[in-house]
């Protein structure tokens, strides 16, 4: 079962494909480990699924990690501002 949050209208939708679809049917699953070549939408699919679960759960804090902070910055930070628009 794939849970999309509700958007408003504006928003553009996001429908997880392949391997990342699986992400999203995880249940009970404390660690998830996902791997694949560059470009095959990983951080973005990961990104909109901290989304919903941080709308479906106020009060959630997650934690991002990256060797470095400039790595993070340069990288999963330029993907959520450019991929995943008006959050």
């Amino acid at each position: 079962m794939t849970v999309v949050a509700a958007r408003p209208v504006d928003e553009p939708y996001y429908a997880p494909q392949g391997r990342m679809a699986a992400l999203w049917d995880c249940r009970g699953v404390r660690e998830v480990v996902i791997a694949g070549p560059a470009g095959s939408g990983k951080s973005r699919g990961i990104l909109e699924y901290l989304y919903v679960l941080a709308n479906l759960h106020p009060h959630l804090r997650i934690l991002i990690a990256r060797l470095t902070r400039k790595s993070l910055t340069e990288t999963t930070l330029v993907t959520f501002e450019e991929e995943c628009p008006g959050r």
